[in-house]
């Protein structure tokens, strides 16, 4: 959990809007797709909680997912958490 917040609070930082991607987007994004799986869990969150991204559950399960299956253990948490929790009626 410690960790989580620590990751919200340094997102919550850098927002500058819930669309476009900040620069701090768009490095982790670079991160992730050079293998590390810690900036894959925290552009995860970052989709989950619409931080400096338009929020977007799918795109953060695949991420939390990718960082998982890479050895990030709270990316694990994070996902098992999204897929357990209730979804509101449509």
């Amino acid at each position: 959990m410690f960790t989580r917040a620590f990751v919200v609070l340094g997102l919550v930082l850098g927002v500058h809007s819930a669309v476009a991607q900040t620069p701090e987007i768009q490095a982790l994004h670079r991160r992730c797709n050079a293998g590390d799986m810690a900036a894959c869990g925290m552009i995860g969150m970052a989709y989950e909680m619409g931080l400096g991204v338009a929020r977007n559950d799918t795109l953060a399960v695949k991420l939390f997912q990718r960082a998982c299956e890479g050895g990030n253990m709270p990316a694990c948490d994070s996902m098992r958490v999204m897929l357990t929790r209730p979804r509101p009626p449509h």
